[in-house]
């Protein structure tokens, strides 16, 4: 008598996360070595997926928190009005900060409207409290 054929194997286990070298997985990396500090690592990550995704408007604003950390706001700044003119609301928000430290108040005012327009988000009050300051 033959023995019963064998069970085929199961299938390879689904991925979790994002693909690396993804978009998305190097923004996750780039989002970790800022937590670490790591910015060297950071800075190489977001850079790697805005050329992946030259309108990613989470790259973008993760090397805006990037140059905010080397004490950089001009080329911050930069990178923020990027992600913000991409899409990303709360990128608006990081803008108008970096525009205030540069001290370029009627941008900056400009900046927490357009947060403000596009929803708002956990920065609202904050926002709100800068436009009644810089509001002539």
């Amino acid at each position: 008598m033959a023995a019963p054929p064998a069970e085929p194997p199961p299938p390879p286990a689904a991925p979790t996360g994002p693909a690396p070298g993804s978009y998305e997985a190097l923004v996750a990396e780039g989002e970790q070595a800022l937590s670490k500090r790591q910015l060297d690592r950071a800075r190489a990550a977001f850079e790697r997926a805005t050329r992946l995704r030259p309108d990613g408007a989470t790259a973008h604003r993760g090397l805006g928190r990037y140059f905010v950390q080397q004490g950089d706001p001009a080329h911050a700044s930069d990178q923020f009005k990027e992600a913000a003119e991409d899409g990303l609301a709360e990128a608006w928000f990081d803008l108008a900060e970096t525009q205030r430290v540069l001290s370029a108040n009627d941008e900056a005012l400009a900046s927490y409207r357009e947060y403000l327009a596009k929803g708002g988000g956990r920065r609202a009050s904050r926002a709100r409290k800068s436009i009644a300051e810089l509001s002539p």
